[in-house]
């Protein structure tokens, strides 16, 4: 650049000064952009739902000591969401829906919020003899968007031990 006069460098490094600017601010409007949306969360735990006094309306129908398998559904997003379903998929390509709570469905929950949906216990170890292992856990938004979570290590083994046992002829 022996030949090229001072303004000529100085229009040069000012370009690429503006270039380099443009392609941060890009990259972080996509970062921004990868953000601002609604990530669904899913928990699966197993217990027990008792009330203090009467129960509310959609409480489930059973015995206070029959257990429960609850799906937690949460909205870890920035972005609202309106959660229409939530389940399991067995590896047979079968899908079970939750259903307590089913009535408050479909449901927005803003950033933050969550819902949890129950079965009895016993009707899950019966669509898992039927079905087979589970594959992953689900929960549809309103869109028909299908947001999936895997099922932890310890829970498939305890759903493999619980296959087997029926294979076996015994129930847990």
């Amino acid at each position: 650049m022996d030949g090229v006069d001072a303004g000529t460098k100085a229009a040069l490094a000012l370009g690429a000064f503006g270039s380099l600017v443009g392609l941060l601010n890009l990259g972080l409007k996509a970062i921004e952009v990868w953000r601002d949306r609604a990530t669904i969360k899913i928990r699966f735990s197993e217990g027990h739902m008792m009330y203090l006094g009467a129960p509310p309306i959609t409480a489930p129908p059973h015995r206070p000591e029959d257990p429960l398998a609850f799906l937690h559904v949460w909205n870890t997003g920035r972005r609202p969401t309106t959660l229409s379903g939530a389940g399991i998929t067995f590896k047979d390509g079968s899908p079970w829906e939750f259903v307590g709570d089913r009535e408050n469905l479909p449901r927005r929950l803003d950033e933050g919020n969550h819902v949890t949906l129950w079965m009895r216990q016993e009707s899950l170890n019966k669509q898992i003899w039927e079905h087979g292992m589970p594959k992953y856990f689900w929960a549809q938004d309103a869109t028909g968007k299908k947001h999936k979570s895997r099922i932890p290590q310890e829970l498939r083994s305890r759903f493999e031990q619980l296959g087997q046992s029926q294979e076996s002829g015994g129930r847990n």
